[in-house]
């Protein structure tokens, strides 16, 4: 006798059928709220850093629940939540534990653990044929992703604004019993979101940083040139030095010691016309020479041991290097651009360098040994001094919005963000209220001003979490050495 045929409509999901059925979702963006009324048996979390450790980091919210599924027992999913999108003016709403709700569906992922290696690959191959059959080919070109090189028969597919990945995570059996189960798994996310949903997972920022990226430092570095006005050939070869930056210098690979040599050069030439200028115009041009070598220190291998001829030449013009022992490395110190700032304190070039080193949270020697770990506070205090001589600044902006960055920090650092131990924590826990009152503050008198550029986006995204109540997932200003 057959046995009964039980109908398709009753029978167990496949792990491809659950991730695909998914997509509808991610396109929505569903709110975290309305997941949660469609979803009330799933188990709900506000971030926390060491909540769940392979998700993607800049996440607001999760909710997670196992479903059986057709190849027996169960898949985890987990959804995420990400920060909402904010309207055009980057308007900040008042402080709500409610906001939350507001977070958007961003990712979800589908995972089935199993201690046969030989099942987990049928089902990793099963899956990944379903649906190609339902998607189409895979992408042949696949972005890097956090734990990535410990994938098996990954594959990736990119359709309609949603990345799909599937593979085996975990490391193949060296001898029985010697590792954890092969974790098959399916991971969808919103292409729109992922640029700032697969971030680091630390989300700490070696020696900090709030610049606007390779454009505004490319503009800053046409105006002081123009602003050096140190004559015809000096302008020449800057500008040439300055055609090779950006992504595509030297063909996105390392200088050959022949181009290493000949932009060196260039720059060399800039560097020996600005010697005698008069002290305005020629602290603009080593605000140019120290942004320049600072663009171009890292494909020229400046650094490199080996490279000491290159260093030499700079160095005779009062470059300085420090050499690190840890990566085995010299790092340029900006001496160039705290020579600009003695020589033009209150003027254009004084106020670029300000900026400059006020991006990098005034830590300039590669080793966090200016400024400590906590650099926010040299942050701080520099900056609301120089806001209070220069209230009318076109930087002033920039300076409030990067001082929210650094109350940010100390709010981020007494709440669990510390990656060291140098100093005691404890310190700063009684001011969390006050730091994030503080960061709110310098936010909106940034924004007011300024709510088209990169960094005012990324200040936002902070300024929300501080005013939902949510974990930050990264820091600006807070320096580490390791």
């Amino acid at each position: 006798m057959l046995a009964p045929v039980t109908p398709r409509s009753q029978q167990l999901p496949t792990l491809a059928e659950l991730a695909l059925a998914q997509r509808a979702q991610l396109r929505r963006a569903v709110t975290f709220s309305e997941w949660k009324s469609a979803h009330p048996g799933d188990r709900f979390m506000v971030y926390a850093r060491d909540s769940l450790r392979e998700g993607p980091a800049d996440w607001c919210a999760a909710a997670i629940t196992d479903v059986p599924v057709e190849s027996g027992g169960t898949a985890r999913r987990v959804a995420y939540f990400a920060v909402p999108e904010p309207d055009a003016a980057l308007t900040l709403p008042q402080a709500d534990s409610a906001l939350i709700g507001k977070c958007r569906l961003g990712h979800v992922s589908f995972e089935i653990a199993d201690p046969s290696e030989s099942r987990a690959a049928a089902i990793a191959a099963a899956t990944r044929l379903a649906i190609g059959n339902a998607v189409g080919a895979e992408t042949s070109a696949h972005p890097w992703r956090p734990g990535a090189t410990a994938w098996r028969s990954a594959a990736y597919w990119l359709r309609d604004s949603i990345e799909i990945i599937s593979g085996i995570a975990g490391t193949s059996s060296v001898a029985p019993g010697a590792r954890p189960p092969s974790r098959v798994f399916v991971r969808l996310t919103s292409s729109v979101l992922s640029a700032n949903f697969e971030s680091s997972k630390y989300g700490i920022v070696p020696g900090g940083g709030d610049g606007e990226g390779p454009d505004a430092i490319a503009t800053r570095i046409e105006e002081t040139i123009r602003l050096a006005a140190a004559g015809d050939d000096a302008e020449r070869a800057a500008l040439a030095l300055l055609s090779h930056l950006g992504p595509g210098m030297f063909g996105d690979r390392f200088a050959t010691p022949d181009e290493a040599d000949s932009v060196s050069a260039l720059l060399a030439t800039w560097v020996s016309h600005a010697a005698g200028l008069p002290p305005q115009r020629r602290a603009a041009a080593l605000v140019a020479a120290d942004l320049l070598l600072d663009a171009i220190g890292e494909r020229i291998q400046l650094g490199d041991p080996v490279r000491a001829s290159l260093r030499t030449r700079f160095s005779v013009m009062g470059a300085t290097f420090n050499y690190g022992k840890l990566g085995d490395w010299y790092t340029y110190t900006r001496s160039w651009l705290k020579e600009a700032r003695t020589l033009d304190p209150d003027g254009r070039a004084g106020e670029i360098t300000f900026l400059t080193l006020m991006e990098r949270g005034f830590e300039t020697s590669g080793q966090c040994t200016d400024q400590g770990e906590w650099g926010f506070e040299a942050v701080i205090a520099q900056g609301e001094a120089w806001l209070r001589a220069h209230p009318r600044s076109a930087f002033a902006p920039a300076v409030h919005r990067m001082l929210g960055g650094a109350y940010a920090d100390a709010v981020a650092v007494a709440t669990g963000l510390a990656y060291q131990s140098g100093r005691d924590v404890a310190e700063l826990r009684p001011r969390v209220g006050a730091n994030r009152e503080r960061a709110i503050a310098e936010f909106r008198a940034a924004l007011t001003v300024d709510h088209t550029s990169p960094a005012a986006r990324r200040a936002w995204d902070t300024a929300w979490r501080l005013l939902a109540g949510v974990g930050l997932t990264s820091t600006r200003f807070y320096c580490i050495n390791d």
